[in-house]
């Protein structure tokens, strides 16, 4: 897909990962709907137009369906169509089985798999309509691996793989779907240095 002109969704775009991908679809000639949730985005939108961008930045809570929805609502609104969604945002805390509640349950899965799933069949069926579009889920090698101590987490990767795979032929030939599942990349803030060494 050519980027000049298109309209991309980056789901937690303010940092690490998703600040690096919203980047990167600017320098290739996308605009940008930045999600964040308690991050600003603003510098980064600055960053963006300053390439000769759009950008715009919406507040969501991704636990929450209905401001799931409102992002998607506004992307619409500000541009009239998306042509790539990454579904990006996602959280990371240890949830050993002895410890994990029903609440920090819900919210990984919520954060983590349900957001992706709603943003993925309201904007995979505005793409299809238009013909064409692209669905790029972040996976976790975890999600086919699983890591001791973090139950959650890793089965909301794995959701994320199998998702991927049920929108890809729900919305095929028009929606290309894909999951990019990458190992560590960078550590978490929460890490200090025996951490890091560890991983």
């Amino acid at each position: 897909m050519q980027l000049e002109g298109r309209v991309a969704v980056v789901t937690g775009a303010a940092r690490r990962l998703g600040r690096a991908i919203a980047l990167a679809l600017a320098d290739g000639g996308a605009d940008l709907v930045l999600h964040v949730h308690t991050s600003s985005g603003e510098a980064l939108a600055q960053e963006i137009r300053q390439r000769g961008r759009q950008a715009t930045v919406v507040q969501a809570d991704l636990t929450r369906s209905a401001e799931v929805q409102q992002l998607s609502d506004n992307a619409l609104k500000l541009h009239g169509r998306v042509d790539i969604l990454v579904n990006n945002a996602a959280i990371f805390y240890p949830t050993p089985l002895a410890t994990l509640t029903a609440a920090e349950w819900r919210e990984m899965i919520r954060t983590n798999l349900t957001s992706a799933f709603c943003l993925g069949v309201s904007l995979g069926q505005v793409m299809r309509r238009q013909g064409e579009g692209k669905i790029i889920q972040l996976g976790d090698w975890s999600g086919l691996r699983p890591s001791a101590g973090y139950l959650a987490y890793c089965v909301s990767k794995a959701g994320v793989q199998a998702l991927s795979l049920a929108l890809a032929k729900a919305f095929a030939p028009e929606v290309q779907v894909n999951t990019v599942a990458p190992g560590p990349v960078l550590p978490p803030h929460t890490y200090d240095a025996q951490d890091v060494e560890r991983l």
